[in-house]
């Protein structure tokens, strides 16, 4: 059998309620019953839906920071200005996810919720909450950038600006990919599985922070 390659079927596993029937269970009553189907389809939207899934930004997350100055309202660009196209449906043929933190002056910033979803489409890179964490869904396996995540968020990213935050006098610009320094164009950093990628700015290099993925996403 052939091994499967990594990156591919990524997405997180499907939660679903215990069959019924076992021995010993009783039937709950109707009004239960219509209470845990309710449950369960919030925990689906929670974890951002299955193939297929209807759009729905999510506006929970369990993220933590300050918002960066342009990232109060999350957005995608038109398809033709960021060439990334927004589907109707998730396209998980390619499924990787990768994090990014981003720190002005130490202070870390909020990746918001639902940047690259909207009413009717998912855009092939997204997040569903507000952890970081982007999630790249695409029919065919091919390399994404950050340049390309910001430009679906309709933010700049360079080596001088990142959102509306431009690099200052006596500050510089940092970057790390999986805790190494990384010295080229912060647009071209390539979005790998798994991979986690801080973006600094102030007068100095900090320690860039540990990040562990959650266990659904091993």
């Amino acid at each position: 059998m052939a091994k499967r390659r990594r990156g591919f079927d990524r997405r997180p596993p499907a939660r679903s309620p215990a069959p019924a029937g076992g021995r010993g269970l009783r039937l709950a009553a109707p009004g239960l019953i219509v209470i845990a189907v309710v449950a369960v389809a919030a925990v689906a939207v929670a974890l951002g839906g299955g193939p297929g899934a209807t759009p729905t930004p999510s506006t929970g997350g369990v993220g933590s920071g300050t918002p960066l100055a342009a990232a109060a309202s999350p957005t995608i660009g038109p398809e033709a200005s960021v060439g990334i196209p927004c589907e109707p449906t998730e396209r998980i043929d390619y499924h990787v996810h990768a994090h990014l933190n981003i720190r002005i002056d130490g202070e870390l910033q909020l990746i918001p919720a639902g940047i690259g979803i909207l009413p009717t489409c998912f855009s092939w890179l997204h997040t569903h909450v507000d952890s970081g964490i982007i999630h790249v869904e695409a029919p065919a396996e091919r390399d994404f950038t950050l340049g390309e995540f910001f430009d679906v968020w309709g933010r700049p990213l360079s080596a001088t600006q990142v959102g509306d935050r431009a690099v200052g006098p006596g500050e510089s610009m940092f970057v790390f990919v999986d805790r190494e320094p990384y010295s080229g164009d912060p647009r071209a950093v390539v979005l790998r599985d798994l991979e986690a990628i801080e973006i600094q700015v102030g007068p100095a290099a900090l320690e860039p922070l540990p990040y562990t993925f959650p266990a659904d996403f091993e």
